[in-house]
């Protein structure tokens, strides 16, 4: 190395050790004092500047989907609806559509009483969303009625608007993003506009649950000299129906085996639409694979 080089090379490393002293000294200092910061303080502070990072970025809020049906990418479309009750409407029913109820294509509730939940009030971003009044007795033992009610609205004001329907409770959390991939499934894009389609989580209602709920004997005696179980898909996870399903149940709610009696009131809402489809060979699809 040349006489010059050594004395570059000197000198870089004296610059940097200077560096590395005034680096420690400053640290040190900071650090001193910051310990005496209170929490509320030491929350406010930048620290070296930190906070320019966070000037820089801007978060746009992803808008809302599209009702758009002519616009590519939004299919398949998906209405969400909740049945709720008006002491529900600033807690779960606000939760909801604060958070995943967004992702729906459209978010409807239903209630004894009717109402708008707002989120994001005087916001470039704000949302309204509906709560639908049915003049039905709001309590879970008449949670088979109000979905009835619910569903015969659905079919007239919105039947033609969206490809799929998708019941939950009103404390339910769904990933719509995931169903609406799983509704894309070549399985189910073969089929759903050929045949009536409802998917979701399935059970089997215990035989000593069963003859409590219907009663009848006649209908109880037909119904078991054509099945032996009762398998319906879970209402509080939710499940998600097609058009034809929209049109079948609808069309069949005033049967007699669509327990449309106050008789048959208390009948849980899941199982009450898996019996009505039933007598229609329409039958719950269970969308666990392998893995649960």
């Amino acid at each position: 190395m040349t006489r010059f080089g050594h004395q570059v090379h000197g000198k870089l490393t004296v610059f940097l050790l200077t560096i590395v002293l005034f680096i420690t000294l400053s640290s040190a200092s900071t650090d001193s004092s910051v310990s005496s910061l209170s929490k509320e303080e030491l929350c406010a502070l930048d620290v070296q500047s930190s906070r320019r990072v966070l000037d820089i970025l801007q978060v746009t809020p992803e808008p809302a989907p599209s009702h758009n049906e002519s616009e590519p990418g939004v299919s398949p479309r998906i209405l969400c609806f909740a049945v709720s009750y008006s002491a529900q409407h600033q807690t779960r029913v606000r939760a909801v559509a604060e958070t995943w109820g967004q992702r729906c294509d459209k978010l409807l509730f239903f209630s004894n009483l009717s109402d708008i939940i707002v989120v994001g009030a005087d916001t470039p971003s704000e949302r309204r969303y509906e709560v639908v009044h049915l003049d039905i007795i709001a309590d879970h033992a008449h949670l088979w009625l109000r979905t009835r009610a619910a569903l015969k609205y659905l079919h007239t004001h919105y039947r033609h608007d969206y490809d799929w329907f998708y019941k939950c409770d009103d404390d339910t959390y769904a990933i719509i993003e995931n169903m609406k991939k799983y509704l894309k499934r070549p399985e189910i894009l073969q089929r759903v506009n050929r045949e009536p389609m409802q998917m979701g989580h399935r059970f089997n209602m215990p035989d000593n649950a069963f003859n409590s709920y219907i009663r009848n004997k006649m209908l109880n005696a037909l119904w078991r000299s054509r099945w032996d179980r009762m398998v319906y898909n879970s209402g509080g996870a939710g499940y998600v129906i097609n058009r034809l399903y929209l049109d079948k149940i609808v069309d069949s709610l005033q049967d007699w085996t669509c327990l449309p009696d106050e008789a048959s009131a208390t009948m849980p809402e899941d199982a009450g639409v898996s019996f009505c489809m039933m007598w229609n060979d329409v039958y719950p699809w269970d969308t666990r694979d392998h893995r649960g």
